[in-house]
């Protein structure tokens, strides 16, 4: 398995990620794809693509902050779900990491959510027991209430909060329209 960075909007792996993107995050949980495209020099914001024998097999895109992680999206190609992809880009992500990661993940009212929540617990992430809104990705849009997830838990509540903080103004508010 591969994975590489995407820094390039003309990148021919966009063609298979950008799909994937808009059928597996709702409207209100992602950017628009050409907001997402004029991102990728972003310098902290990370679109990695996963191949495996050179066949696509998924996306995560990530923030490196000074002290965490902020993991934003992360998908598998449907029919590639369920095959230990997922499990091998976390470790991927984690291994390379000596920092804090934080996602965040719908609050488990389905199958699916909880399935996701299971997943990330399997690989040693908590919910973070904090009332959490994931902030809209345009300026009038919406707040989304999600369960906030860490690999390891927050030594106060000081530095919770300075944490939602970079990642409501660098992540979010940075960029609305």
């Amino acid at each position: 398995m591969k994975m590489f960075r995407i820094r390039s909007a003309k990148h021919p792996m966009l063609n298979m990620i950008l799909p994937l993107y808009s059928s597996t995050f709702p409207v209100g949980e992602r950017r628009t794809p050409g907001a997402l495209l004029k991102m990728l020099t972003v310098d902290q914001m990370r679109l990695m693509v996963v191949s495996d024998i050179g066949k696509f097999v998924g996306f995560m895109i990530y923030w490196q902050f000074r002290d965490f992680i902020f993991l934003e999206h992360m998908a598998i190609s449907p029919k590639l779900r369920g095959l230990g992809y997922g499990r091998r880009m976390m470790h991927e992500l984690m291994d390379k990491s000596h920092y804090q990661i934080v996602l965040e993940v719908e609050h488990p009212t389905e199958q699916t959510s909880k399935k996701r929540i299971r997943f990330y617990e399997g690989l040693g992430f908590m919910k973070i027991p904090h009332p959490y809104f994931q902030p809209p990705y345009e300026k009038n849009g919406k707040p989304i209430p999600m369960v906030l997830m860490a690999l390891t838990s927050f030594n106060d509540m000081a530095t919770l909060n300075d944490t939602l903080r970079q990642i409501r103004e660098e992540v979010y508010e940075r960029f609305y329209l």
